[in-house]
């Protein structure tokens, strides 16, 4: 009879401890594992020149979680920058807001004057294809900004994101809300400070800090390059290309640079034609 009610006893201990491991388990499957990874906000380049370009990054990492929607809004001063480009990753088994997902990601550069300060933004938002929740797999949108020529040195740009548009989130049927799930620690707000402009040295046009006969030649590259509709060439130059330092880039600078070497000594390393303005 003891014996009996020993063998209850423990069948009834296995049962429960079993019972209990698979719960744990169902627990364990569906709480939110996320990554260790940065999420939000990140700057490449935080210390750019007036007329130099940085790069401003939203990244979300994989996620064990279901999820319906990411809508992701950074806004920022567009007195102060301009946005030269926006690209954004395709999240595998989601698609691109008011997209049909057969084409690239598309992505937004909004202006909004009406704001005094913050007045543009970049942006971009899916959802879960069909409509049925699926794991966040991770996000990246990447915007690529020019700081305008006329920004004094010293100013900090501020990018920030907006409070009611940036967050990952899933529906829930039993509270017939949207359940915000953005990792927490999310970065939101990053800054750039502008510093003094590089100094130029006129007469480098192929940017490699000396100048020889290679700058003639890039200069010649880029003219043969150019199109005069887009006003832009497929080959690049360093700021010191405009050699005779009218602020402006053409044939002649090309002249200047010839003169110059003309008119160079060897022993003395220097030229009696100067390059730079006049």
């Amino acid at each position: 009879m003891k014996n009996a009610w020993v063998r209850k006893l423990a069948s009834f201990a296995l049962c429960a401890a079993m019972v209990f491991a698979a719960g744990a388990y169902g627990i364990a499957r569906f709480l939110p594992t996320v990554a260790e990874e940065a999420a939000g906000l990140s700057v490449d380049n935080a210390s750019p020149a007036p007329g130099g370009t940085f790069t401003v990054t939203v990244s979300f990492p994989a996620m064990q979680e279901r999820f319906d929607a990411a809508d992701l809004k950074v806004r920022f001063d567009k007195t102060l920058v301009e946005a030269t480009a926006v690209t954004a990753t395709r999240i595998p088994g989601a698609v691109p807001h008011e997209d049909t997902g057969e084409g690239p990601v598309e992505t937004i550069v909004h202006s909004e004057p009406e704001e005094a300060n913050v007045n543009a933004f970049f942006s971009a938002s899916y959802y879960a294809e069909g409509g049925d929740p699926v794991d966040f797999p991770g996000v990246t949108l990447t915007a690529t900004f020019k700081v305008k020529e006329t920004v004094a040195v010293g100013t900090v740009v501020t990018f920030t994101a907006d409070t009611n548009d940036f967050y990952i989130s899933r529906y829930d049927p039993d509270e017939f809300e949207d359940v915000d799930i953005t990792p927490a620690g999310t970065v939101k707000s990053v800054t750039v400070t502008v510093t003094e402009a590089p100094a130029i040295l006129y007469g480098d046009a192929n940017g490699d800090g000396k100048i020889d006969g290679r700058d003639i030649t890039r200069l010649r590259k880029y003219f043969a390059n150019y199109d005069d509709d887009t006003e832009t060439s497929t080959v690049e130059i360093g700021l010191g290309a405009d050699a005779n330092g009218d602020g402006k880039i053409d044939g002649r600078d090309i002249t200047r640079l010839r003169k110059y070497f003309a008119n160079y000594d060897d022993d003395t390393g220097t030229s009696t034609v100067r390059l730079g303005p006049q």
